[in-house]
């Protein structure tokens, strides 16, 4: 095992995370990443992998700190939006996205996300609500759907609005996850 062969090397813990959370193993998973976390504090890319499988678990509040460490707090709520979207838990990731908004109101990665979220889940009756009532209202519990991402017609696709980037570099992360670094 390589983590063994290179106890210091935080890529070393990353790559054995992503592999343990390719094969279903996340308790594994979060262990490791956290070690490459703890090994390199700085390392987005680390950081938003273990996001990512912490989001996985439903730990999404944990993942938000690690997304806001990596990247601020307006992207890290884009980000963590961007996640949960990508699990089907859209009025979840309609309310990430209202406060990245409210952050950062030139965030317009954030506004298209939630108009296009509002479209789809507009009520029949009372008309669609706003980002502002979804956060008023605190979270609301959503039924897990399945892993594949949902998504409706005219929503854009994760992978239009980019990858993780870290210091302008693409990388990979579990399950193809599409988040951008618009700062």
């Amino acid at each position: 095992k390589a983590t063994k062969a290179h106890p210091d090397d935080p890529t070393a813990h990353n790559d054995c995370g992503l592999c343990y959370a390719r094969n279903g193993d996340m308790d594994d998973a979060i262990t490791e990443l956290t070690q490459a976390v703890t090994l390199r504090p700085h390392g987005k890319l680390y950081r938003n992998n273990l996001a990512t499988v912490l989001v996985e678990q439903g730990r999404n509040e944990e993942a938000l700190e690690h997304l806001a460490a990596a990247h601020g707090k307006s992207v890290a709520h884009y980000n963590l939006g961007v996640l949960l979207h990508q699990r089907g838990h859209d009025r979840q990731a309609a309310e990430q996205f209202a406060i990245a908004l409210q952050i950062n109101p030139k965030l317009e990665p954030a506004r298209t996300w939630l108009a296009r979220l509002n479209r789809q889940s507009a009520p029949a009756v009372g008309g669609p609500r706003t980002g502002a009532e979804m956060v008023a209202s605190g979270p609301q519990a959503v039924s897990p759907g399945p892993q594949a991402a949902v998504r409706s017609q005219g929503a854009p696709a994760a992978d239009q609005l980019g990858p993780f980037v870290v210091n302008g570099d693409p990388r990979e992360v579990p399950r193809g996850v599409a988040v951008v670094n618009p700062t």
